[in-house]
């Protein structure tokens, strides 16, 4: 059988401690464990940074720090890795504290031998995997949790606005009916005509968030025109990024093919993401969006590369989140980005999002050109979605 190596970091101060763990970590059976050693805390850190490592054995007594603040500085750099404290025999108190903290197991020196040494060190790094997959675990559940309130809280919103959408748009139309009979201003006629629109799609951005987390029945799927869409969704934002000082610039678009979706889809992906941008920019000084593409291989990429900010690297990873915001409190839903995420898993895509916090973001869509309505098995499982901060 190969043997499994496993990288130590043994972060302690005495030779004679460093030597005697060498050697019992010398001769592993089935596993091999490669030791690199660091005498004062700072060493140790510095190494974090600089190298990967499986597992940390860590002396709570330094030159350079003593107790538990010497976990916590390791914990604080290093949380994704097993931590095994070593105390002496009068500190087993401070060892169990570091075990509550986060630490996998300690270990008393003079009274531990090679064969339970490395058993606890196997035996940390089992224990800390298992911890992960449950803690990823409980963040699936929790989302699922979150898109099946999200999916009654939908029920709801439909059932109490189509009934007023419908009678807005039925009024409107008898209104329209009646001003064909009498001589009209077509300003007005245009107003109301426009206002129907609106309201046909308030209906269909409702029916999507009813159907955010069931699947959708009776799309309807065409060819569509990325640039019409662009044209359509600047149309109707240029007027409030105008305002916040945003330049909304489409780049291109028309040289690219058009792509089987349903419409109304797209027309959200491109709303979502230029209105999220544009509320971003603080509004003081000038910043673009920048929207481009290229075909690459069957796919379509879309580039929405904006200079509103960016967004910092701890919010990055929650972004698709369901309720998460970046914006202050009260000012949004933060469900924009989640839904852009389910629109794009329906079609088989990816999103990617780079960003740089104090200058902009880039998000990147894949799209297929030929989309297969009927295919089978398309959703959420299907997305990719990447996150890198520069």
């Amino acid at each position: 059988m190969d043997e499994k190596e496993i990288k130590v970091l043994l972060i302690e101060d005495n030779p004679g401690d460093v030597r005697l763990i060498e050697d019992m970590l010398s001769d592993g059976a089935n596993y091999r464990f490669e030791l690199e050693c660091a005498g004062k805390l700072l060493d140790g850190l510095v190494l974090l940074d600089r190298n990967d490592y499986d597992l940390v054995l860590l002396d709570l007594g330094l030159p350079d720090s003593q107790g538990l603040e010497t976990f916590f500085s390791v914990y604080a750099r290093a949380a994704h890795l097993p931590i095994v404290a070593l105390t002496g025999i009068g500190d087993e108190t401070l060892a169990v504290k570091a075990v509550q903290h986060g630490a996998q197991d300690y270990l008393v020196k003079g009274h531990v031998d090679s064969s339970s040494l490395q058993r606890a060190l196997r035996y940390a790094i089992e224990r800390k995997s298992a911890e992960q997959t449950l803690k990823e675990y409980r963040k699936k559940m929790a989302r699922a949790e979150l898109l099946a309130s999200l999916g009654t809280l939908s029920a709801t919103l439909a059932h109490e606005l189509n009934q007023s959408l419908t009678v807005i748009g039925l009024s409107i139309e008898n209104s329209l009916d009646e001003l064909l009979e009498v001589s009209s201003p077509e300003p007005a006629m245009d107003y109301l005509r426009n206002s129907l629109s609106e309201v046909e799609n308030a209906v269909a951005i409702v029916e999507r968030f009813c159907s955010f987390s069931r699947k959708s029945s009776g799309t309807v799927f065409d060819q569509v025109s990325l640039q019409s869409v662009g044209e359509r969704v600047v149309g109707l934002l240029n007027k409030s990024a105008r305002h916040q000082k945003v330049i909304i610039n489409l780049k291109e678009l028309d040289k690219l093919p058009s792509i089987y979706v349903n419409q109304n889809d797209v027309e959200q992906l491109f709303f979502s993401l230029i209105q999220n941008a544009t509320q971003a920019s603080d509004g003081k000084k000038r910043s673009e969006i920048n929207i481009s593409g290229k075909v690459k291989d069957d796919n379509v990429e879309l580039m929405f590369a904006d200079t509103c900010g960016g967004i910092e690297k701890e919010k990055l990873e929650k972004i698709f989140e369901p309720f998460f915001t970046t914006k202050p409190s009260g000012q949004g839903t933060g469900l924009g980005l989640c839904i852009v995420q389910q629109l794009i898993a329906k079609y088989g895509g990816n999103i990617r999002a780079e960003s740089k916090y104090g200058s902009g973001t880039t998000f990147y869509v894949t799209l297929p050109i030929h989309f297969n309505a009927e295919r089978k098995g398309v959703g959420s499982e299907s997305l990719k979605t990447e996150y890198i901060y520069s």
